[in-house]
């Protein structure tokens, strides 16, 4: 596969799902563009790299974006954040979609309320998989090995390895 289809996909989706810092969230376009390719829709950019075989690379940044920017967050107890899902549309694949960090009405603690951990965590893996895998199952199986592990670890991480974790991320 030539070198240059792997970058033009790879890029669309680094526009398409990225962190905005204006809304503070996460934004998933469903249609845009890169350089001259106009109009190119996230769906034909996922299932282009799926056939590829080339889905696990194209999704590792986008990943990424997910563990810096929301899951995170989601786990610092001594600062705890909800998500709000916002919609520039009413058409699933013809809006865009943000998913939008926001600091909680819950206190601050560094004891673990998992009832609220794994509220947070679904909102979290429910956006991912309707918008970012578009209710694809192996997309989002995908999407779950390339960070999964990582995840878990800052689920189970003592506050002190919490804490340590932020001053190396700031």
């Amino acid at each position: 596969m030539p070198k240059q289809i792997q970058d033009f996909l790879v890029n669309f989706l680094n526009i398409v799902v990225s962190f905005d810092t204006d809304f503070g969230g996460i934004r998933v376009v469903y249609r845009s563009g890169v350089g001259e390719a106009r109009g190119v829709e996230l769906r034909n950019v996922m299932e282009a790299m799926d056939v590829l075989g080339i889905l696990d690379y194209g999704l590792a940044r986008t990943a990424d974006l997910f563990i810096k920017h929301v899951i995170a967050p989601a786990v610092k107890f001594n600062s705890p954040v909800s998500f709000l899902e916002e919609s520039s549309g009413s058409l699933v694949e013809s809006s865009d979609k943000i998913l939008k960090i926001v600091s909680s009405l819950e206190p601050k603690t560094d004891d673990i309320d998992s009832d609220a951990l794994f509220s947070r965590m679904t909102i979290v893996v429910k956006f991912i998989h309707q918008y970012i895998c578009l209710e694809n199952g192996p997309w989002m199986r995908c999407f779950g090995r390339l960070r999964g592990q990582e995840c878990l670890s800052l689920l189970f991480l003592t506050s002190s390895q919490r804490l340590s974790l932020m001053m190396l991320q700031s």
